[in-house]
């Protein structure tokens, strides 16, 4: 993914709002794509998934948008967008885990 521009850049007078998803469907849907992709890369650098990255990352992920970036001062929105936030995590992280098991049961971890 990336930026390409034809044309002139030019200085904007006004805030874009990006609002890059319809409904929390959506979202999930999106959300399912880029943690496939996030553990693919995660895979291609040799890292490994345990039960620590699919507990704790996510509850890390959690409380710093919720705590720590005060989502929580947005209501629900908030609350929902940091649990979705947890969700992606814990979710590219479950795919890594299934990724290396994978890998080992296909042969190409054994040392051969």
């Amino acid at each position: 993914e990336g930026l390409e521009l034809d044309g002139e850049i030019a200085v904007l007078q006004n805030d874009i709002l990006h609002d890059s998803c319809r409904s929390i469907s959506h979202y999930l849907s999106k959300n399912c794509h880029y943690s496939r992709l996030a553990a693919e890369e995660l895979l291609r650098q040799n890292k490994q998934a345990g039960w620590s990255h699919i507990m704790l990352h996510p509850c890390w992920s959690f409380f710093k948008r919720y705590v720590l970036e005060k989502g929580f001062l947005d209501g629900i929105r908030g609350l929902i967008v940091s649990l979705m936030s947890a969700h992606y995590v814990a979710y590219k992280y479950m795919i890594l885990w299934e990724l290396n098991r994978k890998e080992f049961s296909d042969g190409k971890n054994t040392g051969d």
